[in-house]
């Protein structure tokens, strides 16, 4: 009986430690790996909104990002891009008959593939 007890209370021992040690300690080489960052605003070159709320934004050095669009607001001006206090992009553009506002969640969904910078 008491080795059925013994041996209980070791397997409950080593879930524990595996529980509280966390999946960082766990594997080392996950620790090395970085997000990626979204470049600020002024670095944007082109976007491209797609018809699924989904607009393409092309960053320097040919970077881009996907992001899901919230909102479409119409406006009288255009051709802005600005952050708004939730850390939203919010890019003014002007379309063939009108000038709209498109509010961008602040993460993206996507990220493309692209090469590293070479001076």
């Amino acid at each position: 009986m008491r080795n059925k007890i013994g041996g209980f209370i070791i397997v409950i021992g080593f879930l524990l430690v595996f529980y509280f040690s966390g999946t960082k300690s766990a594997f080392p080489e996950m620790q090395d790996e970085e997000k990626i960052k979204v470049p600020p605003p002024i670095e944007i070159r082109s976007f491209k909104p797609q018809p699924n709320r989904i607009m393409f934004v092309t960053y320097a050095n040919d970077r881009v990002f996907g992001f899901r669009i919230e909102k479409i607001i119409p406006r009288s001006e255009c051709n802005q891009v600005r952050v708004d206090e939730r850390k939203n992009v919010r890019i003014i553009t002007q379309s063939i008959d009108a000038a709209y506002e498109y509010v961008l969640e602040p993460l993206p969904i996507m990220i493309s593939e692209w090469l590293p910078y070479d001076n």
